[in-house]
């Protein structure tokens, strides 16, 4: 009997998978906003802000003063570390899922979202490598030689 149930069970998941699968891609291909609708720095402002936090996070602003000082905070952040510049890459993923990866230089940081069932979700975001260390340019005495040379 203990068979029985379990061939009906993966039968029955079986039939699931292959109805709900190609189900699942077409309402992805359809809800998926349109790369022009990304805007880098709105993005960014509502990442620095904390609204992807969730509100039990200590860092999420609790009250309307620490709202709006995150608010002006995170605008003036923003404008400044992108007034030089910043690179928006941006990847789709068979129609369905747009990936993007926001690079700003000057705040040393590079931003991941992905845009699905019509919203940019926020992934996460990580600091850049220095350059000098990406370059291969070490502290001991062949980093000092070469920066002696440079004259």
């Amino acid at each position: 009997m203990s068979s029985f149930l379990a061939s009906m069970l993966f039968g029955t998941m079986f039939m699931l998978y292959l109805i709900g699968l190609p189900a699942l891609y077409f309402y992805a291909v359809q809800t998926c906003p349109p790369a022009m609708t990304f805007n880098a720095k709105k993005e960014l402002k509502r990442v620095l802000r904390g609204h992807h936090l969730p509100d039990t996070h200590p860092d999420k602003p609790q009250g309307m003063w620490e709202e709006w000082t995150a608010r002006i905070t995170a605008t003036l952040t923003t404008e400044l570390a992108t007034f030089p510049g910043y690179e928006v890459q941006q990847h789709n993923l068979f129609d369905a899922v747009i990936g993007v990866k926001v690079t700003v230089p000057t705040a040393n940081l590079e931003a991941y979202w992905i845009g699905a069932f019509s919203k940019w979700h926020y992934v996460y975001s990580r600091e850049l490598e220095p350059r000098n260390a990406a370059a291969g340019v070490g502290t001991g005495t062949a980093g000092a030689r070469a920066s002696t040379s440079r004259r």
